[in-house]
């Protein structure tokens, strides 16, 4: 059953408590494809999001986007002096104003958010002669997912 209960807590970042677990259920009962029907769950959620009312969720993205600029700059600066680890920071940031701005739909605009941010640097280096792009995508993208996924756990808990 520890399974199921991974699955559940999966499904939670994406739908209700009470729908993860009616889905998990049914899956469990089932005995096959769970993870599949999980993964199908979840991005059926997220484009569900995306198709209802994807003009504040891009806008939310842009100023996001606006944000992450801000902070880097700001990062940048406190990290010549190498106090802090600025694509922490940035992320744990970006990821608390993302849920707040955008409660029960956080997974919905970081995904708008990344798609943005690829977007922004693809368009950046092919228009910017001699523009290189440094990754920091693993650090600061899966900050911004933990610090979403704490505050959708603690507002569902209060709920």
């Amino acid at each position: 059953m520890c399974k199921a209960a991974v699955a559940e807590w999966i499904l939670s970042l994406f739908v209700s408590r009470e729908r993860a677990s009616a889905v998990v259920g049914d899956l469990v009962e089932r005995r096959s494809g769970v993870w599949l029907a999980v993964f199908r769950v979840s991005v059926s959620a997220v484009s569900r999001d995306l198709s209802d009312r994807p003009g504040p969720l891009i806008f939310l993205a842009l100023q996001a986007l606006v944000l992450d600029f801000a902070l880097i700059l700001l990062g940048g600066h406190l990290n010549g002096n190498m106090l802090v680890p600025y694509p922490l920071v940035t992320g744990c940031c970006l990821g608390l104003w993302l849920a707040w701005r955008a409660p029960g739909r956080e997974m919905g605009a970081v995904v708008v958010y990344v798609l943005t941010c690829l977007v922004a640097f693809v368009v950046l280096y092919a228009t910017v002669p001699g523009a290189s792009i440094h990754f920091t995508w693993p650090v600061q993208e899966t900050a911004l997912l933990i610090a979403m996924m704490a505050s959708r756990r603690r507002r569902m808990r209060h709920a």
